[in-house]
């Protein structure tokens, strides 16, 4: 079972791999106020830099869209689901990372480790 939940777990690695788009900053800064207003509404005062590159991998993150249907097929309620979505999430964040040097200190605040 444990090796079904590594084999799913880097499946979704490598999917994610080859879906994340390398695009020109400001079409990528553009597509993540887009996805951010449309989830949450405009913002009540400009973006700072910090609140953009948020923006930036969460639409990375969910595009396209298939982050959140990963995560829940890994075995819900089940021992070591917690261990696989965390290592999903880790490694998503290191993709992003990897196709977006710039965006390295927002992986590393939101996994709490830098990239090894």
């Amino acid at each position: 079972m444990v090796a079904r939940r590594s084999a799913a777990v880097k499946e979704a690695a490598s999917r994610r791999r080859r879906e994340v788009p390398v695009l020109a900053p400001d079409r990528l800064a553009a597509l993540a106020v887009e996805y951010r207003d449309r989830r949450e509404g405009p913002p009540p005062s400009p973006p700072g830099c910090a609140d953009l590159d948020r923006w930036k991998v969460d639409y990375l993150r969910h595009r396209p869209a298939r982050y959140d249907d990963i995560l829940d097929e890994l075995f819900r309620g089940r021992t070591g689901r917690a261990a696989a979505e965390q290592l999903l999430r880790r490694r998503v964040y290191a993709v992003i990372s990897q196709a977006y040097p710039a965006l390295a200190q927002e992986r590393e605040r939101r996994c709490g480790l830098p990239d090894r």
